[in-house]
């Protein structure tokens, strides 16, 4: 068996992208932008006052986020911004989410920024020497009035029919709870960092593999949710270490295991529960399988390989030359001592 996890660590370490506290460069932009908002979103008198809270949500909340792989991509800053609303006050915004949207626009929108209202955010795009450098995804919710913490979401852009302008019944703040749960502790210490690398080994697979199509970040980071199981390897005398070719290849196994009808589910696990993978065409869930096929051969071929260099040349057709192959020379045979896998993966 090919032994490959440091081809894999140093694999990660190059996708990785940290989170707000040791990346200080995204949260000063981040709190640039919120800043702004909350300078000029109240300085019309004409227009009712507003208050609202914020919190992260997407990768950095959930501690998987990755670095764009394309030139063209740029970074992805996603907040979430909770108004309170009410009858007597915002009616406008209440019967029409687009309209509070337009609000925000025009808080936002300035010559040094590009701010385009889209059905599920707002979004605010910076460029730098003419090209795209971040962007920012403004999550706009209101408080439910219900016995729920759930929140709703503002729906709808300019355009779009009075039907396609509505508030949806979310709980993004439980997602993220249930996310950052699974492996909670400092004894799952382990488990939990392998399960965040296996899930931006499946973006960074994403982005090398697809072009396009509704393959997003937050079903694979969901998938991993339900079916990840951790692979920790006991060596005698040394404390346990993880094998994240085994881990990955299960994972890919259980979400190919959950195809049927020539389609996967995977399920958002908290409200509204929606099949994450809903939007893709069969044409768009064809190449998704037959690629993940194609993932878990390759998984599969690079531990039954005995050469490292020909298992790592596997994957990296798999996850691009950011996955270092070994030279040959650095991959004879050697003795080592026995190594017995734990766990779910044994």
């Amino acid at each position: 068996m090919a032994k490959l996890q440091a081809q894999m660590i140093g694999f990660h370490t190059k996708i990785r992208l940290r989170g707000y506290k040791e990346n200080r460069d995204l949260a000063e932009k981040r709190d640039l932008l919120l800043n702004a908002l909350k300078d000029n979103l109240n300085k019309d008198d004409k227009d009712p006052t507003l208050s609202y809270t914020n919190f992260n949500q997407g990768s950095y909340a959930m501690h998987t986020g990755t670095k764009p792989l394309r030139k063209a991509d740029d970074y992805d800053i996603d907040v979430g911004l909770v108004f309170a609303l009410n009858e007597e006050e915002h009616s406008e915004y209440i019967n029409d989410p687009v309209a509070l949207k337009k609000r925000i626009k025009k808080a936002l929108d300035i010559p040094q920024r590009t701010v385009n209202i889209r059905k599920p955010c707002v979004t605010v795009q910076y460029v730098k020497n003419g090209e795209n450098d971040y962007h920012v995804d403004l999550a706009i919710y209101r408080d439910n009035t219900g016995a729920t913490d759930h929140l709703d979401l503002a729906r709808g852009k300019e355009g779009s029919a009075p039907e396609h302008r509505y508030w949806d019944e979310n709980d993004p703040k439980g997602l993220i709870n249930e996310i950052n749960g699974c492996f909670s502790g400092d004894a799952n210490k382990e488990q939990r960092a392998q399960m965040r690398r296996c899930i931006r080994y499946l973006k960074r697979w994403r982005d090398k593999q697809f072009s396009s199509g509704a393959l997003t970040s937050i079903a694979l980071t969901c998938s991993a949710y339900h079916w990840f199981e951790p692979c920790l390897e006991y060596v005698p005398g040394k404390s346990q270490v993880p094998n994240d070719q085994i881990s990955l290849r299960d994972l890919v196994s259980f979400i190919l295991s959950r195809e049927s009808g020539g389609r996967i589910r995977i399920d958002l696990p908290v409200y509204p529960y929606s099949d994450l993978l809903d939007g893709m065409t069969t044409l768009q869930m064809d190449a998704f399988i037959q690629k993940l096929k194609n993932l878990k051969d390759a998984l599969q071929e690079s531990i039954s390989l005995a050469c490292p260099h020909e298992a790592a040349k596997k994957l990296q057709k798999q996850f691009g030359d950011e996955f270092e192959v070994p030279p040959k020379e650095d991959t004879a045979e050697k003795s080592h001592k026995q190594i017995i896998p734990v766990g779910a993966s044994a």
